[in-house]
């Protein structure tokens, strides 16, 4: 292959290898005649080149002339090259060896030759003379020293300026003019000054571009990028090192890698493109490194890598696409803020990813219409907020996971339309807490899991869409305030779950709705100055699990409102002096499992509780403690279901139901250290009731007055009704007959009636123990106790009986040893010697006299005729026994006859009528 070069720069290449001894001459020869056409093609083709190099060697020679007649003075060597490029399009290299240093830094040893006066420069781009002989690529300058200011103020430039690797002894100034493009990469300057400067194509003052003074481009404009990549920027002494104030840029601000020593100010400008800070440094500890008040960029802004020392300010910013800090580090420790967007509006993503902030950052009043991401970053401020969000607007998601905080996270009254995501997070709050996102609204889910809390998290009066989840999370509040979670009033779509999950403080969901479950299962709370957990009040649509916790403090539900169960099996709490776990007031509309080895160290209060299922109790452990008499203490409770006090149910203390009202059943069995248990079922209502004899309080220890139930379980065996009074023994020592009537009553119900007759006997045999008055004590333990008190009148009835045969008898004996005496003077025949009655006297009948005188009221017509003679005696001889039977006697037995008629009597028609059953 061969490779033809001409001077217009053409080139041809061609095949001219030697032809192989197969080859015949005729393709040899066609071959030769390509050539020879190719040829003759770029020599034509290299005159119009070699014509234009003539014309820009002539206008050179031209605009060399018209220099030295408009200074009066022969061109320095770099002039003279500066003039001859200009007209040629093309570079002027200073350097004049190919040895020759090109690094501006060192232009003080450069020699003379490399050196351009600024008023050459001015003048092309001023002379209509020499504006027609510049070319339309205008001036490029390489590694020349340029002596003094360059003053380009207010020009109309044509032609791009390209001043790349230069050393400036002055400041560049282009105020107020208008140019194709600058470039000014790797050039050396004392300052450029270019307010309200216009610039058709972009800037470049990069690439090892160094100012000693400030940037000035001010209510400039720039038709494409501005570009500081790699440049140098050590500010004025006002502290400025790059001011683009009310800049509109057309296309990107590239300030990546640059160094700025001194603040960098966007504010008010448009960049329609990106503006990029990736690895750059910014300094300004006296204000902000980075001002971009106001700014518009309708791309992205990266900040990616770089350090800033000092503020940076985006007030106001509006972003079209991301704004993303990943690896950066900022650093305003005196003055407590690193970084302000407040205000700003954010098209696309906040990326604050795995970067540094040493002070407050702050966002609130902004708006981000994509996520808000803070993985992994460090945020610290000993001078207050770590990372300010108040009445932020996210539309997607904010992610803080893994993240370092120290100082307080503030979200007051943000909205988040996604999750709240702070997973694996560290936050060390400031006095004020660790993180507040009170009033807040999140769309979604809240994730708190395996974050470290030090400082009081609080989402008062926070809406949240879906869950709110702490799994694994530790908060320890601050010592003197004590409230480690407070989401009071909060607002809850879905559930809020703190599994395993530790608390050293409070934890208030006091007012809050939770349209899920409430979850605690195994976490640990603990509170010196406070509830443990405080549900005050809360809704909780469906079920609260306190499954296998942990606390150290009171659980406060009074009045809550729980749609579904409430477990707290296998749990361990340890009240303060408050109690244990009060659920005063509370509606649960499932059941209330207090079960399984649960321990309560303090008293539990469910007084005045609704409960729509059962309470379990099952292997409950419930300890008093300090002065509080109570362990369970259910006044006034209602239950819709049962009570189920048993299978090493464990209380010591007092066991309370009074004025309660269970639905089904109240089951007392299988309880250990009955001896510790006081029961109080007064006032209380239960469907059926279980009361195992082995699970019996220990005597004085119940209480049962106004207790009803209507069935006796069949296992605590209601046909021994010796077993069930011995039960209502159990109670203190005086008398109460209610719950004797009430065992009676059921015990009739259940259709054992002699049961219950015997239950009523003991209640009378009983309240004669504690009778007052001395009637009483005779009815109780003499009259009352021979027809037992009515329930057996027919004991009276038979003794009756048998005083009626004796009367009898003895009235017959009385009769026939002429005691017994008509009561009429006249009842005998004169002449009979008493021993003939006349026809119309009544004959004396022993049964029917003692009959007539013992029942009262009733009239045989015998008692009447009939009476013992106390003034006659007799002999009665029996055997060898002989009673003497005095009138007297029989007369006073007759009163005594008469007057047990009316007793007993009395007693066997009451006890019959039911009038005496008391």
């Amino acid at each position: 292959m061969t490779e033809i070069i001409f001077s217009s720069g053409a080139a041809v290449r061609m095949r001219l290898d030697q032809p192989s001894s197969r080859e015949r001459p005729s393709d040899v020869r066609g071959v030769w005649t390509l050539v020879t056409a190719a040829l003759a093609v770029a020599a034509f083709g290299a005159g119009p080149v070699l014509a234009t190099q003539s014309h820009a060697s002539a206008q050179g020679a031209a605009l060399l002339e018209l220099a030295r007649k408009h200074f009066h003075e022969e061109n320095w060597p770099a002039e003279e090259k500066l003039f001859r490029a200009a007209a040629s399009g093309g570079e002027a290299d200073g350097r004049e060896t190919a040895t020759d240093d090109v690094d501006p830094a060192k232009a003080a040893s450069w020699r003379s030759g490399r050196m351009i006066r600024p008023e050459r420069l001015r003048w092309l781009c001023t002379d209509p003379a020499a504006l027609k002989l510049v070319s339309i690529r205008g001036i490029s300058l390489s590694g020349v020293r340029i002596k003094g200011t360059l003053d380009l103020h207010g020009l109309q430039i044509p032609f791009p300026l390209q001043l790349v690797s230069c050393a400036f002894d002055g400041e560049i100034v282009l105020g107020h003019s208008q140019l194709r493009s600058l470039n000014l990469s790797g050039s050396f300057v004392k300052g450029v000054e270019a307010d309200g400067l216009h610039v058709e194509d972009g800037i470049n003052l990069g690439s090892g571009f160094n100012v000693e003074g400030k940037v000035e481009l001010t209510n400039s404009t720039v038709g494409s990028d501005l570009k500081c990549t790699a440049g140098k920027f050590l500010g004025a002494a006002d502290g400025t090192a790059l001011d683009a104030s009310s800049a509109r840029v057309g296309g990107s601000v590239l300030l990546d890698n640059a160094q700025f020593e001194g603040a960098v100010i966007f504010n008010g400008a448009t960049v329609s493109g990106i503006f990029q800070c990736d690895g750059g440094h910014f300094t300004d500890s006296k204000g902000n490194a980075l001002n971009l008040d106001s700014i518009r960029i309708d791309r992205n802004l990266f900040l990616r890598g770089a350090t800033f020392t000092g503020q940076v300010w985006l007030y106001n910013a509006a972003i079209g696409g991301n704004f993303e800090c990943r690896e950066g580090t900022f650093a305003n420790p005196d003055d407590g803020k690193a970084l302000i967007a407040s205000s700003a509006r954010i098209g696309g993503n906040v990326l604050l990813t795995t970067a540094h902030f040493e002070g407050a950052v702050i966002f609130n009043g902004a708006t981000v219409s994509g996520i808000f991401q803070c993985d992994g970053g460090h945020f610290t401020n000993a001078k207050g907020y770590a990372l300010n969000l108040d009445s932020i607007r996210i539309d997607r998601n904010l992610f803080l996971r893994g993240a370092t905080f120290a100082g307080q996270v503030w979200l007051y009254n943000a909205a988040i339309g996604g999750n709240f995501e702070c997973s694996k997070g560290i936050f060390t709050g400031s006095k004020d807490g660790a993180l507040d996102a009170s009033s807040a609204k999140i769309g979604s889910n809240v994730s708190l899991g395996r974050t470290q809390f030090n400082g009081t998290v609080e989402f008062v009066g926070v809406t949240i869409g879906g869950d709110l989840e702490c799994i694994a999370a530790t908060f320890a509040s601050n010592p003197e305030d004590g409230r480690a979670l407070i989401a009071r009033s909060a607002r809850i779509g879905g559930s809020v779950v703190l599994v395993a999950a530790h608390f050293e403080g409070a934890v208030n969901f006091i007012d809050a709705t939770v349209s899920g479950i409430f979850q605690c299962d195994r976490g640990q709370f603990k509170s010196a100055k406070d509830n443990a957990l405080g549900l005050d009040s809360i809704r909780i649509d469906r079920n609260l699990f306190l499954r296998g916790a942990r606390f150290n403090g009171r659980v406060w539900l009074y009045n809550a409102d729980i749609g579904g169960n409430f477990e707290c099996s296998k749990g361990i709490f340890i009240g303060s002096e408050d109690g244990a776990l009060d659920a005063s007031s509370a509606k649960i509309g499932g059941n209330v499992l207090l079960n399984q080895d649960l321990v309560m160290r303090g008293t539990v209060r469910l007084q005045g509780a609704t409960i729509g299922g059962d309470l379990v109790c099952e292997g409950g452990k419930f300890f008093k403690d300090g002065t509080n008499v109570g362990a369970l203490e259910a006044d006034s409770v209602r239950i819709m279901g049962s009570v189920f006090l048993r299978d090493h149910f464990t209380a010591e203390g007092n066991v309370s139901f009074k004025n309660g009202r269970i639905g089904h059943n109240f089951m007392l069995e299988g309880v250990d250290q009955r001896e510790k248990l006081t029961l109080d079922l007064q006032f209380a209502k239960v469907g059926t009731f279980l009361n195992d004899r082995q699970s019996w309080p220990q005597k004085g220890n119940l209480l049962l007055h106004g207790f009803v139930y209507d069935v006796i379980d069949a296992k605590a065996r209601p046909d021994d009704a010796r077993n069930q009074v011995q039960w209502l023994h159990r109670q203190r020592d005086q008398f109460l007959s209610q719950p004797y009537e009430q065992l009676a009553a059921t015990l009739r119900g259940m259709g054992l009636h002699e049961e219950a007759v015997y239950v009523m006997i003991a209640k009378n045999r009983d309240a004669g123990r504690h009778s007052n008055g001395p009637w009483n004590w005779f009815w109780y333990h003499t009259l009352g106790k021979l027809i037992c008190y009515g329930y057996r009148p027919w004991r009276a009835l038979l003794l009756s009986i048998v005083i009626v045969i004796i009367g009898a008898g003895l009235f017959k004996i009385g009769y026939h040893k002429r005691i017994v005496m008509p009561t009429a003077g006249d009842a005998y025949y004169a002449d009979s010697d008493e021993t003939e009655l006349k026809e119309r006297y009544p004959k004396f009948n022993a049964l029917i006299y003692s009959l007539e005188t013992f029942v009262p009221l009733v009239k045989l017509g015998m008692e009447s005729h009939w009476i013992p003679n106390a003034n006659r005696s007799s002999d009665l001889h029996l055997s060898r026994v002989v009673l003497h039977l005095n009138g007297s006697m029989l007369r006073c037995y007759l009163w005594l006859h008469i007057i047990a008629g009316w007793i007993l009597t009395t007693l066997w028609v009451g006890g019959f009528t039911g009038l005496l059953k008391t």
